[in-house]
């Protein structure tokens, strides 16, 4: 699309779903958290991974959120064609799903969030103090110390489970980004230039918001706020639950997905 080669596919014939994955990874963390619940379901998903992650090629002419935004229009326009259609973002990809929203305002028919970022400027972001809450002793003692250390930074509920999730879905995929072009679009292009929440209140829609009370990335706080500016938005604040809240807390994660796809089956 205008030069930048998309690492993308669909599964399943329907409704369209645009899955937009977070800051650093690749498809593989919307494929783990949403596919199972959608096997079987009337809906395409559409998968892919955004410039300068996973194997997307051709890419550095996006600069910032806006040319990023307009590229990923630019992909999925062909795939929606002028069909309604739902969005489904994690992280830095809620925050796309917003601003794709202002691209496509009468076709999106619901959005599902999941630990969205709110706020772009992260020092501007109010986060709660990261805690391990959950952890499965016996499991711990196989990891090596080091290992171990840098999972203690990140998860608040450590298991077998839960660890090689966050392997596949999310560890493999951090190793396949650009290191250098990454840095610079977060310093330099991060933040669109106008505002995705301007248009919030007329967006009459069914939206779930989910964020980790112990998220020390994005945190929960601004995402409730959030909540709060749309007509018909659910927002939980999940316990137990950092910023791979869809993970350790998989069987909520699932329940709730669920109930809010059910309304466009």
């Amino acid at each position: 699309m205008n030069g930048v080669k998309y690492n993308s596919f669909t599964i399943g014939e329907g409704m369209p779903i645009v899955m937009l994955h977070g800051f650093q990874l690749d498809h593989r963390v919307m494929l783990g958290a949403c596919e199972s619940l959608l096997q079987g379901k009337s809906f395409k998903r559409i998968y892919f991974d955004l410039p300068g992650m996973g194997l997307t090629k051709n890419y550095h002419q996006i600069k910032n959120a806006d040319q990023m935004l307009k590229s990923i229009a630019e992909l999925i326009k062909p795939l929606v064609g002028n069909e309604k259609f739902l969005i489904v973002g994690m992280s830095y990809g809620g925050y796309l799903a917003r601003g794709l929203r202002c691209y496509f305002e009468d076709q999106v028919v619901g959005m599902f969030l999941f630990v969205p970022v709110v706020e772009p400027i992260s020092t501007l972001r109010k986060l709660p103090v990261h805690r391990v809450l959950s952890e499965d002793k016996a499991y711990a003692a196989t990891l090596l110390s080091s290992e171990l250390e840098e999972i203690r930074e990140l998860n608040t509920v450590i298991n077998a489970y839960v660890v090689d999730r966050q392997r596949i879905e999310i560890d493999e995929a951090l190793v396949l980004g650009d290191e250098d072009y990454l840095e610079d679009y977060q310093a330099n292009g991060y933040k669109a230039s106008f505002n995705v929440d301007a248009n919030n209140a007329r967006f009459d829609k069914p939206v779930v918001i989910m964020a980790g009370k112990q998220d020390s990335v994005v945190g929960f706080e601004d995402q409730y706020a959030l909540s709060l500016q749309f007509p018909r938005a659910t927002y939980l604040a999940v316990d137990c639950a950092a910023h791979a809240m869809h993970i350790e807390q998989a069987e909520l994660f699932n329940a709730v997905f669920n109930r809010w796809i059910g309304v466009f089956e």
